[in-house]
């Protein structure tokens, strides 16, 4: 009997689970159970899924939502929804999916943030400006805005499409965030030397990379950094964020477990100091943090 019947045929969460893990494992799709729980939970509205009872429109709408996984559609993009750091964010197809390494980048950020305010004695000095680069989804500049109390945030993406995504994301949190459609590698003049925090989570796939059939699904603009080793963008980024950033601001970029020799290397040799390639939850080199010395 097919998946899908088995799956159709359940009588109890507990038997459409274990009919669809199934089905979801014989794709490749490594998260089965989990992905799989995630559908039944938001179809019958509670996480005690085992203590109601499907009906067949829920099932039918979890046979639907299983199928199309099962073809690799990534969970957020089937949802229409996607989770960081304690936020709730309209996914689709047109903005990058976050994932969790990205959420230890945004930390890091606030918590440059949070020290420049604290370390001011005045009430009255000026608002510290962040800057986002590569924006996507807006979720970065979100995690920001929501965690850190008078801070001015301009978000930066090239894509109209992906700049929709972040403009509906501001507007679900009702975020005092400045968006702005254009190139991160276009720097913007009024800027220049005004910046306390530049933060990035940029295209940085190297292009000899093999990436799995969901992550395929993020836009091209997002993945890429150019080349085989695909520095090309992050490392350019590096002179950009130099430009904006006022003397004692910071730098923080998101990059791939590869990348952290010749990103240091690129920005010691810019003039930046207190440079630091950090290790993501499982110890892999994955974010570059370095502040441009004050004169």
């Amino acid at each position: 009997m097919e998946q899908a019947e088995l799956l159709a045929g359940a009588t109890t969460w507990q038997s459409a689970l274990q009919h669809a893990t199934a089905w979801l494992e014989s794709a490749g799709v490594e998260s089965a159970r989990v992905d799989a729980l995630i559908f039944a939970q938001e179809i019958a509205g509670t996480s005690q899924v085992f203590l109601t009872v499907p009906s067949k429109m829920q099932l039918a709408q979890f046979a639907t939502w299983i199928a199309r996984r099962a073809k690799r559609e990534p969970l957020q993009h089937i949802l229409g929804k996607m989770w960081f750091y304690g936020l709730e964010l309209l996914s689709s197809p047109a903005a990058f999916i976050v994932r969790p390494e990205t959420e230890l980048v945004a930390e890091a950020g606030i918590k440059i943030l949070q020290r420049l305010l604290t370390s001011r004695l005045d009430n009255t000095e000026r608002v510290p400006l962040v800057l986002d680069l590569c924006t996507g989804s807006g979720a970065i500049a979100l995690a920001i805005w929501q965690n850190v109390p008078r801070v001015q945030i301009v978000a930066v993406e090239k894509s109209d499409q992906a700049a929709q995504v972040a403009k509906q994301n501001f507007a679900r949190y009702q975020a005092d965030i400045e968006l702005v459609t254009g190139d991160a590698l276009e720097v913007i003049p009024a800027l220049t030397e005004q910046v306390d925090l530049v933060i990035s989570n940029p295209p940085y796939v190297p292009g000899t990379h093999e990436l799995s059939p969901e992550v395929l699904q993020d836009p091209a603009l997002a993945l890429w950094g150019g080349g085989a080793d695909g520095l090309v963008f992050p490392l350019q980024l590096l002179e950009v964020a130099w430009q904006y950033l006022r003397p004692g601001g910071s730098v923080v970029m998101e990059h791939s477990v590869e990348q952290g020799t010749a990103l240091a290397a690129k920005a010691y040799s810019l003039g930046y100091s207190a440079v630091e390639i950090c290790p993501d939850l499982t110890g892999r080199d994955r974010w570059l943090q370095a502040v441009k010395p004050q004169k």
